[in-house]
């Protein structure tokens, strides 16, 4: 189980604008990591870490 925002919010296809929209660019669908975008905020940790995009896959089966 997964609690929280959903990944077109937050994921590391979203851009945030300074007037409060959010576009989004056409990575959404790319599942697995992802590394640093150019409109990823310099210095934020997506742009130190990266970002693993989950949107598209299948998880685990459970036991």
């Amino acid at each position: 189980m997964f609690y929280g925002v959903h990944p077109c919010f937050n994921g590391p296809q979203i851009q945030n604008r300074d007037d409060g929209t959010l576009i989004i660019h056409p990575t959404y669908r790319v599942p697995g990591w992802h590394e640093a975008a150019r409109w990823w905020t310099p210095g934020g940790i997506r742009s130190r870490f990266g970002m693993r995009g989950t949107v598209g896959v299948t998880p685990p089966a459970g036991p």
